[in-house]
């Protein structure tokens, strides 16, 4: 009988849902325990200030359990008492021998699932998103603390290691974990689903443009995200307004609390060529992407991958990112099919959007390479990891201890 993964998360997530029915579909087995149903009952997200309910099927083709969240103030936004399931002890007690991949130790259940895993002899797999490039060293009583108890307790109790992209694999090479624990299971979206979006309104791309009063042959500068200060989007409208450029158009794809302070710069610097969409549910993202010429995700510390960068790189979009992005050595080739500035730096974004914007073939040219990559990046890819963890197999060797092998 093959051994079960059980997948612990917040809540359903529209990045993760068709993951699993996918590794279902290819034979494994696979059951994911939420702690919230936020998801699917819809209702306020606080970063886009906004009520949010995904309009993509987000339970189908796949085994999931609800847990009872006995939280005081229920939140799936980082409050670490926000998911309080105790529920998990029992049937944890029940699933003896399954691999338990769980996505950090921000929540109270995360943590439980851990420490009881541990106790009760179960196998834990740990899969989170932590970039080197994003870990500094602990200052102050507590926060040496929380390293120590991930150190000495959480990775201790770990058996396997599923890393998402380079600086995630440095992360845990940093923290001592063994190569022999590590099993590469890269970040990746639903590339079938967004390809044939792709091709399908490919020739239809205009009607968007049109409803926003784009010229067809402009270029257009596309952000997607919610308008909060990790996303960094006034860099970009800064660096948009740098260039005064009256055939580049700059769509600004989300909603969040930093909406008036963007609203208030564009007028003050009488920023014409510049749509902020409000938020965008999935059925209607792929219209965007098409319309779009090139992808800027400016992020700062906190954006440990950038999944959107992956649906971009579907619609063959050349990418603009800054170098603090967890998935900017793995997603993007310097001059092949976009650019990795530093971040915060404003005038550089504008170089990059110059340069890139100013010739129609070398933008194209970028975007067909963009279709490759992402093609590395596929649940296939993280099927194979998790395989050969089930299976009991050796990880897949890691050249120079960074590099990821060749798909």
């Amino acid at each position: 009988m093959q051994r079960k993964i059980i997948f612990i998360n917040s809540h359903p997530i529209q990045y993760f849902a068709p993951l699993y029915r996918h590794l279902t579909e290819s034979g494994l087995c696979v059951e994911a325990w939420y702690c919230s149903d936020v998801s699917i009952r819809g209702g306020h997200d606080k970063e886009f200030g906004v009520e949010v309910k995904w309009d993509i099927p987000l339970l189908e083709g796949y085994k999931y359990r609800f847990f009872k969240n006995y939280s005081l103030r229920p939140s799936v936004s980082g409050a670490f008492f926000g998911v309080v399931n105790f529920g998990m002890i029992r049937a944890m007690l029940r699933e003896k021998d399954a691999i338990y991949v769980v996505h950090g130790w921000q929540f109270f259940s995360y943590v439980l699932v851990i420490l009881w895993g541990a106790l009760l002899g179960r196998t834990i797999g740990l899969r989170v998103e932590t970039p080197w490039n994003q870990v500094l060293p602990p200052k102050g009583f507590f926060k040496r603390l929380k390293n120590f108890v991930v150190r000495a307790i959480f990775f201790r109790s770990a058996e396997h290691f599923f890393y998402i992209g380079k600086q995630n694999l440095e992360f845990y090479l940093n923290q001592g974990v063994s190569q022999n624990k590590l099993f590469y299971t890269p970040y990746a979206v639903d590339n079938d689903r967004f390809t044939k979006s792709y091709l399908e309104i490919q020739k239809s791309s205009f009607s968007v443009r049109q409803s926003m009063g784009i010229a067809r042959d402009a270029k257009v500068v596309l952000y997607s995200g919610k308008y909060i200060e990790k996303k960094r989007p006034l860099d970009l409208i800064k660096a948009f307004n740098l260039l005064n450029r009256s055939d580049l158009y700059l769509i600004m794809m989300g909603e969040g609390m930093l909406r008036a302070e963007m609203e208030q710069y564009i007028k003050n610097h009488r920023i014409s060529n510049v749509v902020l969409t409000g938020f965008v549910n999935q059925a209607k993202v792929a219209g965007y992407y098409t319309a779009s010429d090139i992808y800027v995700m400016c992020s700062g510390a906190g954006e440990t991958w950038g999944l959107s960068i992956n649906e971009a790189m579907n619609f063959e979009l050349p990418i603009i990112v800054s170098d603090i992005v967890g998935s900017s050595e793995d997603l993007v080739e310097p001059n092949v099919n976009g650019s990795i500035y530093p971040v915060g730096d404003v005038s550089k974004l504008a170089e990059y959007l110059a340069y890139w914007t100013e010739d129609t073939d070398r933008l194209r040219k970028a975007g067909r390479q963009s279709g490759l990559i992402v093609r590395r990046f596929s649940f296939q890819k993280i099927e194979e990891g998790l395989r050969r963890a089930v299976e009991g197999k050796e990880p897949s060797v890691i050249q120079n201890n960074l590099e990821i092998d060749a798909p």
